[in-house]
């Protein structure tokens, strides 16, 4: 007999544990229950307004349902892949945002930035010296590789030898 009244209390107590998660406002202890927190704990998140909550009378302390919910899941933490799909997503942007950016200039900008003819500008596209892109019968060069160019180009000048023993 005394069995079936100790599993008779367990099953009250399951139903009055399962009230609180029907309930909108909870008191301080129920909110502990319904947190899986200790009292110690709860007291300091409130203490420090760590955790939302009311106090109507300046003692009592009561929390809404709903904002501890949102509370408890307010830190979630991505899985491998979603942390590999942002990170992936966010570099695709960046470098898209970099291309965009980049400037541009016309076939005219190039002859007078380097000092050369319509026929040498032919060449070095032709060679494959001078990238370009062709936009409505109108070229276009990246800056970046007219300044490659110009980089790959340089000579640097030997030391006078002439006169020094």
């Amino acid at each position: 007999m005394d069995e079936i009244f100790k599993r008779l209390d367990e099953i009250v107590g399951l139903i009055k544990n399962q009230s609180i998660y029907l309930k909108e406002v909870m008191t301080f202890s129920e909110a502990c229950l319904y947190c899986n927190f200790p009292n110690a704990h709860m007291y300091r998140l409130v203490s420090q307004g760590g955790i939302p909550h009311y106090k109507p009378n300046g003692k009592m302390i009561f929390f809404r349902r709903t904002e501890l919910d949102t509370w408890l899941l307010r830190k979630r933490n991505f899985t491998k892949d979603e942390l590999k799909q942002v990170v992936t997503s966010f570099l695709l942007e960046k470098s898209n945002a970099d291309k965009l950016n980049e400037q541009w200039i016309d076939s005219q900008d190039v002859m007078q930035a380097l000092h050369i003819s319509k026929r040498k500008l032919q060449t070095l596209r032709d060679n494959g010296s001078l990238p370009f892109t062709h936009i409505e019968h109108k070229l276009y060069y990246k800056v970046s590789d007219v300044e490659a160019l110009l980089e790959q180009s340089y000579v640097t000048s030997k030391p006078d030898t002439h006169g020094t023993k």
